[in-house]
């Protein structure tokens, strides 16, 4: 094995991506942020009182395993109709391949069937991963209050074409008051944003 004297540290991928955004992104002098970090699942990073927020076992922000239907699919976690089995990479992988009758692509291609060949079907698969990001999104809002939501992942590549979505879904089921001041943005870091905060 390598001896190296320098030291090592390890963290969670969503919580080092909302330290990246405090520090070098969108969320520099925002002092309660939450970075919703979406890949093959959800993960989210807690910025409260401008302070990393990891919870009493350093398991905070699996928003991901937030349930949204009480008796939907099964996620890997073991629970039924987790957000991230209706708003992940993965989910929209699902989704496509089902809806195409095809073989299941990466997420990258499945992007590129929206942005290159305006596939219709994947634009509908897109549609609901937003109106499913956008429920969770809300439920978080309505419990933490954060002043800034960050959206982080390769989704970030078709943010306008759900942005308008994810305001209205979240709109529609937020409390007013935190609707009202709380920003929406998508990373500008792109996958560096966990690099960085480390």
């Amino acid at each position: 094995m390598l001896a190296i004297d320098k030291p090592i540290y390890l963290e969670n991928e969503a919580n080092a991506g909302a330290f990246g955004e405090t520090v070098f992104g969108v969320a520099q002098n925002i002092s309660h942020l939450v970075f919703i970090s979406v890949g093959r699942g959800i993960g989210c990073g807690l910025i409260i009182n401008n302070q990393l927020f990891p919870g009493f076992l350093y398991h905070a922000g699996e928003f991901g395993h937030m349930t949204v239907e009480s008796e939907g699919l099964p996620c890997r976690c073991g629970n039924k109709g987790c957000r991230e089995t209706y708003a992940s990479n993965e989910a929209a992988i699902r989704m496509y391949a089902k809806k195409t009758k095809g073989n299941s692509i990466s997420f990258l291609d499945f992007l590129a069937e929206i942005t290159e060949n305006n596939s219709l079907q994947a634009l509908e698969v897109l549609q609901t991963i937003a109106k499913y990001l956008g429920l969770g999104i809300a439920n978080i809002i309505n419990g933490l209050n954060p002043e800034m939501v960050v959206i982080g992942g390769d989704i970030t590549g078709v943010k306008e074409l759900i942005f308008n979505q994810l305001v209205k879904e979240i709109k529609k089921r937020s409390l007013e008051k935190s609707f009202s001041a709380v920003k929406l943005e998508f990373s500008q870091l792109g996958n560096r944003a966990a690099a960085l905060g480390m």
